[in-house]
């Protein structure tokens, strides 16, 4: 039913994947090329396809963060059966949508990690390919046992000695004191004997318990990361020199990894851009918030799971190039722009990440705001948002027998990313986490879990479609709440013009 291949895709693979699907003459409904909507800030085009040419948009984007390949390799696998109208896509109705695709939202990331990935795994066959990708998710997924299991020990803690209410960030500081470092239960409790202000010998007994229970080892060493061991032995001589722009890239790796600040494992696991800027963190809110913490505790990591600061400039990624001012990086200057050219023509959006299996649908909502008008933003994301999850679910009970749906996500009272910033200003955009699989990059890759993510995706995609249909009358209209004599509420619908 559906044209799906398994591949780790760095910049040529790319490059060629994208001339063959615009280029088959099997396609069912054309690919365009259209003009980049801009350039990273090494050069790299930011590419722009469309199918269809109807008034309606649907716009899909991947590779915000360049570690979170199976976003890239899910835009050009739905713009393949798309194009040839496989499976739901037979009906496409190109006169009433179109639907646009930026594959690659950080070419810099994204081309620095594949390229990583593939010096490591290009002399393997694909059942080995396979076999690692398993053997790194499991590795991942064992980190984060014992990480989520450190941190309940830490909980359970803190509500016994009544300190619950700074759980977060006694769990920070316990990761920011260990950072690199082996630890056993007896620093652990010699930490929260400290930070909760209780005897040793009344806490050791708990501690002792829970870390038989939850750790069952000796020690957790932090000093290696063991998901990201096979890929200790690469450098930058993984980035070819192919052009300017890999030039670029290659400089401005060199100037990040200089006097050995990062490990070059890293490199198989860029999030940032070459800039060492985090795409989704780039926004002003985050600035300030760091801001604030950089100033109270000087280095700020970014998770246990990946120990890398997020105060600099690094792998990982901080909130602007310029800690005195806030800078928007040129992927998002770019993105913004896309918007704000599109108008009121883009029905839906969604921004595609790795894992997580979770759609982000609210939008901001001011709580200050005591108007009776409203519009109906809220009601159209939670629709789609619905729609598309039930199209998933469906999906997986089809495929495996299990009801296995993602999970709704909402931030209604603050924007924490990039993300959130775009659905304060437009109705119906989404941050799409596609693999219910966890460990970027190639946890996603792991069977049965890559098809499932790529069918069940591909369907909901067509019911978004039909969706958008019924509440296309919508976009437009706001209501008026007023109560009548007896109570009762009324609404009053008015066209307004969308933002």
């Amino acid at each position: 039913m559906y044209k799906i291949s398994s591949q780790v895709i760095d910049f040529v693979l790319f490059y060629k994947h994208l001339e063959i699907i615009e280029k088959n003459k099997q396609n069912k409904f054309p690919l365009i090329k259209l003009k980049p909507i801009g350039k990273s800030s090494c050069g790299f085009p930011i590419e722009h396809f469309k199918v269809g040419d109807g008034p309606l948009h649907i716009v899909y984007m991947g590779g915000t963060h360049g570690n979170e390949i199976i976003s890239v390799d899910f835009i050009l696998q739905l713009m393949n059966n798309l194009a040839l109208g496989n499976g739901v896509f037979k009906n496409f109705n190109p006169d009433l949508f179109t639907v646009d695709f930026i594959p690659c939202q950080n070419p810099e990331g994204y081309f620095t990690t594949t390229y990583a990935l593939k010096s490591v795994m290009k002399d393997m066959n694909q059942k080995e390919i396979l076999h690692f990708c398993k053997q790194y998710y499991l590795n991942y997924r064992n980190r984060n046992v014992k990480i989520n299991n450190l941190n309940q020990i830490i909980c359970t803690c803190c509500q016994k000695y009544d300190f619950s209410t700074q759980e977060k960030n006694i769990i920070t500081s316990f990761w920011k004191n260990f950072y690199n470092k082996k630890f056993s239960s007896k620093e652990l409790i010699q930490f929260l004997t400290e930070t909760l202000f209780v005897e040793e010998n009344q806490i050791k007994n708990d501690i002792k318990y829970l870390w038989e229970e939850n750790i069952q080892e000796t020690y957790i060493d932090n000093t290696k990361i063991v998901y990201l061991e096979p890929f200790n032995n690469i450098n930058l001589d993984c980035i070819p020199l192919i052009d300017n722009n890999h030039i670029e890239l290659r400089n401005a790796l060199e100037k990040l990894y200089q006097n050995n600040k990062f490990p070059f494992c890293t490199l198989a696991n860029f999030i940032a851009n070459a800039s060492g800027v985090n795409l989704n963190d780039n926004n002003e809110f985050y600035f300030q918030e760091l801001n604030k913490r950089i100033e109270k505790e000087k280095i700020v990591y970014s998770s246990p799971i990946y120990p890398l600061p997020k105060s600099c400039i690094s792998p990982f990624g901080t909130t602007s190039i310029d800690f005195t001012k806030f800078i928007h990086a040129p992927e998002n200057v770019a993105i913004l722009k896309f918007f704000k050219d599109m108008e009121n023509s883009c029905y839906a959006f969604f921004n595609c990440h790795g894992t997580g299996g979770q759609l982000y649908v609210e939008p901001f909502y001011d709580i200050n705001d005591k108007s009776n008008f409203r519009d109906f933003s809220f009601y159209i994301n939670n629709r789609i948002a619905t729609e598309y999850l039930k199209e998933i679910e469906k999906t997986y009970i089809e495929k495996t027998g299990i009801k296995s749906s993602y999970e709704k996500m909402g931030y209604p009272n603050k924007i924490t990313g990039m993300a959130d910033l775009l659905r304060s200003k437009y109705i119906g955009h989404f941050l799409l986490e596609l693999s219910k699989a966890g460990g970027n990059p190639l946890g996603p890759y792991i069977m049965p879990n890559y098809h499932l993510t790529m069918e069940a995706n591909f369907r909901a995609c067509q019911k978004i479609m039909d969706t958008i249909l019924e509440l296309e009358h919508l976009y437009d209209k706001t209501y008026q709440v007023k109560y009548n004599n007896n109570g009762k509420v009324n609404y009053y619908a008015q066209t307004r013009t969308r933002k």
